[in-house]
C-alpha cells in the first residue's frame, strides 16, 4: 500500500513538473518572432539551399509563417516562391513545397545565430533519387 501510495505521489509529481515545463517552452516559443529576416548559407554549392526569408506575425493566438527558399543557381539564385510556415510544438518550422516532379519538405531548426535545416527532396515516381540534406544558415 505505501509502494503504491509512494508511486502515486511520484507520477503526480512528475506530471506537475511536466506541464509547468511544457507550459513554460510554450509561452517561450509561442511567437518565434527573433527568426524573422534573411538567413545564408556561406557557402553553397550548386542546387544546395543558399538562403531563406522568413517572415512571422504574431498578431494572432497562432503565429503566422511565411518563407521564401532559394537555392544555389547559375547564373543567379533560384527562388522557390513563398510558402506558409507551421510552428511545430518542439519548436521546429515546417515548410513544405510541392511540385510536379518533385516535392520538398524543410524542418527549421530555429538557434541563436542560425538555422539548422533539414530538406527532404521526393521525386515523384523514381524514389531511387529522393535525397536528404543538412544545412546550417547564418543570419543576414
Amino acid at each position: 500500500m505505501i509502494g503504491q501510495a509512494l508511486l502515486f505521489s511520484t507520477a503526480v509529481a512528475a506530471g506537475i513538473a511536466f506541464s509547468e515545463a511544457t507550459e513554460a517552452a510554450s509561452d517561450n516559443s509561442a511567437c518565434p518572432a527573433f527568426v524573422a529576416g534573411e538567413w545564408y548559407n556561406p557557402d553553397p554549392e550548386l542546387h544546395d539551399l543558399s538562403s531563406i526569408e522568413l517572415e512571422v506575425s504574431c498578431e494572432y493566438q497562432s503565429p503566422y509563417i511565411k518563407a521564401r527558399v532559394k537555392t544555389s543557381c547559375r547564373p543567379r539564385d533560384c527562388s522557390w516562391g513563398w510558402s506558409d510556415g507551421y510552428l511545430h510544438h518542439s519548436g521546429l518550422i515546417l515548410l513544405e513545397y510541392g511540385g510536379i516532379f518533385k516535392s520538398q519538405r524543410l524542418n527549421v531548426r530555429p538557434g541563436q545565430n542560425r538555422l539548422e535545416v533539414f530538406m527532404k527532396t521526393t521525386v515523384h515516381g523514381n524514389e531511387s533519387k529522393n535525397l536528404q540534406r543538412n544545412f546550417i544558415l547564418l543570419r543576414d
